[in-house]
């Protein structure tokens, strides 16, 4: 495991496991509990990107988080290193309205496969 990994699960509070759904439900609960939605940086004018590498250690190494794009692509990346099969995937935020041409494509999640479970057989 590199060491952005390792940083990254200490800040989660957790320790590395082999990868099961058990295993995701609680990287993810740390994840959301501990590294925040954050878009100060942007009245700040300090330039985030979204490269998951990097944001995986801006996360790691600091008390910062991000939006949506930094920090899935962050997690997207952990868990990668973890040995999860993921996959990173453009996604819409929309209201009841529905979806239009601007809100398509603002936003990004993750899809994990491989980790069948007893309410979950097909593991996805």
């Amino acid at each position: 495991m590199n060491s952005t990994a390792t940083l990254y699960l200490k800040r989660l509070g957790v320790e590395a496991e082999p990868p099961s759904a058990e295993a995701l439900a609680r990287l993810h609960r740390a994840h959301v509990e501990r590294v925040p939605y954050d878009t100060f940086w942007i009245h700040l004018a300090q330039g985030w990107g979204i490269d998951p590498v990097e944001c995986a250690h801006r996360i790691a190494t600091t008390r910062r988080g991000g939006y949506c794009f930094q920090l899935n692509g962050a997690f997207h990346t952990l868990l990668t290193e973890l040995g999860y099969q993921v996959s990173l995937n453009v996604a819409g935020v929309y209201l009841e309205s529905g979806p239009d041409k601007d809100t398509l494509l603002n936003h990004t999640t993750i899809i994990a496969e491989g980790l069948p479970s007893d309410t979950n057989p097909s593991g996805r």
